[in-house]
């Protein structure tokens, strides 16, 4: 049994690589002379050599959140897997008939201003690899960004990533310091126009009752006469 896992690891060793086609961004910055705390969480990708190349050129490196004035966080994502079929074809020839794969995937990530707590999202970064396997396709692995079984795609996303959070820390108006301006409407009330009542004909006066002649007296009587 041992044998055969042993004879597993060393087929599977020598049937992979795995080449990079990404263009990956690049921003032009400039080195500035007093540099700002970063701190890195991605795990071992931290001490790759792109990461630690573009962090000697922008940043200190921080050795935790609390120390640092900024934070860059890989968010989450998913690798693709559409090799897994031209992995089996191969492998059920022993390696021997050669095939590959090209797979696409998308590495995003943050920034957070630790002082402040706002945090941004920075650009995805689209990540283009394609893969090889079987013995006759192995001497690809001397070819220029050419790996053997381990990627290191990650790596470089993650240097292109704090090279673009160099371009906006360093630039007093990138959006990382730009204040979002959030008002609404004054919360008043609508006032309802009053409605008119319809204007009827005016109804005629109503006139002042006459009263009756008083009856007439000997004295007006004698004045006729």
């Amino acid at each position: 049994m041992k044998k055969l896992l042993v004879f597993s690891v060393l087929l599977l060793s020598g049937c992979v690589s795995v080449t990079d086609l990404t263009k990956y961004p690049h921003y032009d910055v400039q080195e500035p002379t007093e540099k700002a705390r970063m701190y890195i969480s991605s795990g071992t990708a931290a001490e790759s050599k792109p990461v630690k190349k573009m962090m000697r050129q922008y940043f200190l490196t921080a050795s935790s959140k609390q120390e640092a004035d900024f934070i860059v966080k890989s968010e989450n994502f998913q690798i693709n897997g559409n090799g897994i079929g031209a992995f089996f074809l191969s492998g059920m020839t022993l390696w021997i008939l050669p095939t590959w794969s090209t797979n696409e995937n998308s590495y995003p990530f943050s920034l957070m201003e630790v002082s402040t707590g706002k945090t941004i999202r920075l650009s995805d970064i689209r990540v283009k690899e394609r893969e090889y396997y079987g013995w006759l396709l192995l001497p690809l692995v001397f070819a220029a960004d050419t790996y053997f079984m381990i990627s290191n795609a990650y790596d470089f996303a993650l240097a292109s990533a704090i090279e673009e959070a160099a371009s906006l820390i360093y630039n007093p108006n990138s959006r990382l310091y730009q204040k979002e301006k959030k008002w609404s409407a004054p919360n008043t009330s609508v006032r309802e126009k009053p409605v008119e009542k319809p204007q009827g004909k005016a109804s005629a006066p109503v006139p002042s009752p006459v009263s009756a002649p008083a009856p007439a007296t000997p004295e007006d009587l004698d004045m006729l006469w």
